[in-house]
């Protein structure tokens, strides 16, 4: 997924009909993917060559501000299908340390991943809740 700076940076990687976007600010900010059709500008490297590309904006006025610069590319702070943790100590034991950058902003205050939410057909379609 993608995370952007706010709701009008979405249109930089993806495509959104009107009713995406009403759909879309009734979420976020927060702690939602949505799938959407990308735009060319992503690179197939980040979608794994997939035509959609998943975007979030959350509530955090540090991962936003790190995004006015440019979209950053993100995944979860876990192993996958591993159990999702709160704290940087944690996490960074969990990930062996093999990671390049850790901004530490203190305990979170929810160790649940973000729901997932498909766009792209006719009807909204969960994906992760």
């Amino acid at each position: 997924s993608i995370l952007v700076r706010d709701l009008n940076a979405i249109d930089l990687v993806a495509k959104t009909t009107l009713g995406q976007k009403n759909t879309i600010k009734s979420y976020l900010p927060g702690p939602y993917t949505f799938i959407l059709n990308k735009r060319k500008i992503v690179p197939r490297l980040v979608t794994g060559g997939s035509s959609n590309v998943g975007v979030r904006v959350p509530d955090s006025a540090i991962a936003c501000s790190l995004a006015r610069i440019f979209p950053i590319t993100t995944t979860s702070a876990n192993i996958s299908d591993d159990e999702m943790l709160s704290s940087p100590k944690e996490i960074l034991e969990q990930l062996d340390c093999e990671v390049d950058l850790v901004i530490d902003v203190g305990e979170l205050e929810s160790a649940k991943a973000s729901s997932i939410i498909d766009l792209t057909g006719f009807k909204p379609k969960t994906i992760r809740d």
